[in-house]
């Protein structure tokens, strides 16, 4: 396959209060944690719930060994004690490294911890089941572990948890290609799908991101050699596997986002999440190896694939500095097609926002970003960011600290992260967030609520409470991933919001 890119990528809302993003302080009293686990961490991912956040990376033992660890805080920042040793779930496999992890919630409460796995033998990929206890489930896989050897140097991208406990797994192998295997929730490849378990994609294309579509299948995004080039590369999957000719005549799409300004520059979608609206919003890297050249756009696509053109200008819309093309920045997108685009720099954490026509949200932070850093920090790279339960921003980093590297935590607050467009004009003035939620919802008024119902969209009661306060937290945990509606009954007045369970 003619690319040079594995290597260059390796290394409905209203706003009602607007403020500038500083740390939240709740974490730790600084709204940041520096861990230093042993002489050389690493943080790879993370995952935060209603009462917990979960890291995953690597150590250094102090004979030098590599290990895979799991580390579990309560929201204030100190360590979850009843998970594995004080908060701490660790890995080791002699000989062996672990050059990248993923954590994904299980629907059962467990947590999929996904690893490549370097050793002596070869590389591949590895699945665990993790209970809430930080107990490695025996019965999943074999032995534990579910693993994905696909001949070569198999390379985890990204993974997605469907709501059965199905998990899907992209992977890159050089010798052999994209590919995306589907295990079933006891960690076994499942039956008719692609080939024993494995979808492979098609030859030249390279793919980096997972989003579940509507119908319970799968889009991949990432890039494809075109005989001349690589351009942005879209998929989609049904459940068995197979490219759903709904989307574009034969399930695929390619897009050149490339501005053609260099000869040997290319573009490949790093994210990609199904748009609100219709369509997709992917995060591309558009880069250059012989030249240096590179920076990140956004581009906006509808339902078939084509850029849709009031979208920043013509479909796209650079976002990010240019200098931040080899640092792999995350986006979270939310339901009205706002994005938030978190990078990691040298010395800082730098956050941008952007309204669902691609411009900068002008008074959110400073002109729409934000820059944050903790003193002590150097060489500073971010692996990944995420939305609590609350709306706030929580990101996993790298940072050199006292001539050793730690795993940074920055938790940073996210004013914008409301609710739903009002349906009566702001009466009220009724906010629910997160948008969207995970297991809690909190919903708050400007005068005490006598009753707040939550329904699903067929009008089936799901939550009612009385709760007598202009503050009210939901437990959703047990409801299933959706679209519902909050009715707030207060003294006077009345709304409803539309609120999304992912």
């Amino acid at each position: 396959v003619p690319m040079s890119t594995t290597s260059t990528l390796i290394a409905l809302l209203f706003p009602v209060m607007l403020a500038a993003q500083e740390h939240d302080i709740v974490l730790s009293g600084t709204g940041y944690l520096d861990l230093d686990i042993g002489p050389g961490d690493i943080g790879h991912s993370i995952l935060a719930t209603g009462s917990a956040i979960y890291l995953s990376g690597t150590t250094y033992d102090d004979q030098g060994t590599m290990r895979l660890v799991v580390l579990a805080r309560n929201t204030d920042g100190t360590p979850l004690t009843n998970f594995g040793t004080n908060g701490q779930l660790v890995i080791q496999e002699n000989g062996s490294t672990w050059p990248s992890t993923l954590l994904d919630p299980g629907p059962d409460g467990t947590i999929k911890l996904t690893a490549t796995r370097s050793g002596d033998q070869g590389q591949d990929v590895l699945v665990y089941s993790l209970s809430s206890s930080g107990t490695i489930d025996l019965a999943f896989g074999t032995g534990g572990a579910s693993f994905i050897d696909l001949g070569g140097l198999d390379l985890l991208y990204d993974v997605h948890v469907f709501a059965d406990g199905r998990v899907a797994v992209l992977t890159f192998t050089p010798s052999v290609g994209a590919a995306v295997t589907l295990l079933g929730p006891d960690g076994a490849p499942v039956s008719g799908y692609g080939e024993s378990g494995t979808r492979y994609l098609p030859i030249g294309v390279l793919a980096m991101s997972l989003a579940q579509a509507d119908d319970g299948g799968l889009w991949v995004g990432g890039t494809q050699w075109t005989g001349s080039e690589n351009d942005s590369w879209v998929g989609l999957l049904n459940e068995s596997g197979s490219f759903n000719a709904s989307f574009n005549g034969d399930g695929q799409a390619t897009v050149d986002l490339d501005p053609h300004l260099f000869e040997g520059t290319a573009d490949i979608i790093t994210t990609l999440a199904p748009h609100p609206a219709g369509g997709h919003l992917a995060l591309v890297n558009i880069y250059g190896d012989a030249i240096g050249y590179g920076l990140y756009r956004l581009a906006r696509m509808d339902a078939q694939g084509q850029l849709v053109p009031g979208f920043g200008t013509a479909g796209v819309t650079d976002v990010l500095a240019p200098d931040f093309v080899n640092r792999l920045p995350s986006m979270i997108l939310e339901p009205d097609g706002r994005s938030v685009l978190c990078v990691g720099t040298t010395s800082a954490l730098v956050l941008e926002k952007r309204d669902s026509n691609g411009q900068l949200i002008n008074n959110w932070g400073i002109n729409g970003t934000s820059s944050l850093s903790v003193s002590g920090r150097e060489q500073y790279s971010m692996g990944q960011a995420v939305q609590d339960a609350q709306g706030r921003i929580v990101s996993i980093g790298t940072a050199r600290i006292n001539d050793g590297y730690d795993i940074a935590v920055d938790r940073v607050t996210n004013d914008l992260q409301t609710a739903i467009e009002p349906q009566d004009n702001g009466t009220l003035g009724l906010v629910a967030f997160p948008v969207p939620f995970h297991t809690d919802l909190t919903i708050r008024s400007e005068e005490p609520l006598r009753r707040v119902d939550v329904t699903d969209l067929g009008g089936r009661l799901v939550q009612s409470s009385k709760p007598g306060s202009t503050v009210v937290h939901v437990d959703m945990s047990t409801a299933e991933a959706g679209v519902y509606l909050v009715h707030a009954y207060g003294v006077r007045n009345f709304a409803t919001r539309m609120v999304i369970k992912q």
